[in-house]
């Protein structure tokens, strides 16, 4: 739907369509979302420098690249997120098919509500599974059985959720590990009925993948904190009994530094991922770009580097590709197409993505991926800006 011209559009469209709270959920972040802003804004600060006069055509512009042996034809994919058919019913499998349609890589949720087998039954090769360690080691082991019988090659284990979250927008809601309905949650539902009526006729949403060990029943407000199931104090020893277990490739989520990148590929990790979680876990976080080019250097080709957090252009993710990410990875910006309009949302989201990264290199004369990260085109800013830039979706609410 070509009225949609940017992920902001969808964004606005979003808010419009489901409850307030759900979409304060899906879009807001730690404390009063400044980490969110600084993802964005420092993004945003970076210039690219075009170049013209080289005979590059449309036509022969190639954006594909290759990720651990398999081809994609973006160099972005679709991040784990939890609770998406909250957002709108049946969101995960919807989000694999777009992934699937467009040959890009879509990583299911711990937390999600589709399943490793569901979504993987989608998906097909473009499938990943992301963990959250939990404090038992049975599920642990059952998890990965899963992820391995359903042919997933890539297993994803987030490290940043050593507490719980202080999610202001949540809290102010009464949303969070024990969801409870009150007046202004049924009001808010009431005016959202085509959202209420798809709800209604799916069910109370739940954390598929947990069901079978008891986690969960089914009801969101019947779900454990977070914090008792989850391996909060995870370490190194748990990060290098994982790689002794997984056959396949193992990639680390939510490292910041490059002397933990170093000491994760020393571990054997293929990849590094880049994240503060979308700005969700800690408010304070810096923001993932500015932390790239170390993270980068350091690993010099030993792992693959991902990375998320505030990227809503393709200009953003040719961004991170010329600073040397393999494969940037897309939060919100696939939910805010999701909740705008289900399916033909999130496909607008990626041919929002997918076109603007093909201009984009374009301009600047780059035929291939390769091209970008042979060429001195990004400029950084010279310093931190003096006043605080609120993301673009922050600014219509």
């Amino acid at each position: 739907m070509t009225r949609w011209a940017t992920i902001f559009d969808l964004a606005r469209t979003a808010r419009g369509r489901v409850p307030r709270f759900v979409f304060d959920f899906l879009e807001g972040g730690a404390g009063d979302d400044d980490g969110v802003d600084r993802n964005f804004q420092r993004l945003h600060e970076i210039e690219l420098v075009p170049s013209y006069l080289t005979g590059v055509h449309r036509d022969t512009v190639d954006p594909s690249t290759t990720v651990f042996g398999k081809h994609h034809a973006f160099p972005f994919g679709i991040a784990p997120t939890g609770g998406n058919a909250l957002i709108w019913p049946g969101g995960d499998r919807l989000i694999a098919r777009a992934a699937a349609d467009l040959n890009v890589p879509v990583v299911n949720s711990t937390m999600g509500t589709a399943t490793i087998e569901e979504v993987s039954a989608i998906a097909g090769q473009s499938s990943w599974f992301q963990l959250y360690a939990f404090n038992d080691e049975q599920v642990n082991a059952d998890i990965l059985a899963r992820t391995e019988a359903a042919g997933v090659d890539v297993f994803v284990m987030t490290v940043d959720t050593t507490s719980v979250p202080n999610r202001n927008r949540d809290t102010r809601n009464g949303f969070g590990s024990s969801f409870t309905f009150n007046l202004a949650k049924i009001i808010q539902m009431g005016l959202r009925p085509s959202w209420l009526m798809a709800t209604m006729r799916q069910g109370p949403p739940s954390p598929r993948n947990l069901l079978r060990y008891g986690q969960a029943d089914g009801r969101l407000r019947k779900r454990a904190p977070v914090g008792k199931l989850i391996k909060t104090h995870a370490d190194w020893e748990d990060l290098a009994k994982l790689r002794d277990r997984w056959r396949g490739r193992l990639v680390v989520k939510g490292l910041m530094t490059a002397q933990d990148a170093v000491r994760a590929a020393s571990i054997g990790c293929d990849g590094v991922w880049i994240s503060n979680h979308g700005g969700r876990v800690f408010e304070s976080a810096p923001a993932t770009i500015d932390c790239l080019p170390d993270v980068v250097e350091a690993l010099d080709g030993r792992a693959a580097t991902f990375i998320d957090g505030g990227f809503y252009t393709g200009e953003d993710i040719v961004k991170a590709v010329a600073m040397g990410a393999d494969m940037v990875f897309l939060g919100r910006g696939p939910l805010y197409g999701l909740a705008a309009g289900g399916k033909a949302g999130v496909d607008r989201a990626m041919e929002i993505y997918r076109t603007d990264v093909a201009r984009t290199m374009l301009q600047l004369g780059c035929r291939t991926i390769e091209d970008l990260r042979g060429r001195d085109i990004v400029v950084m800013p010279r310093a931190a800006s003096a006043s605080s830039r609120l993301s673009p979706a922050r600014a219509i609410l």
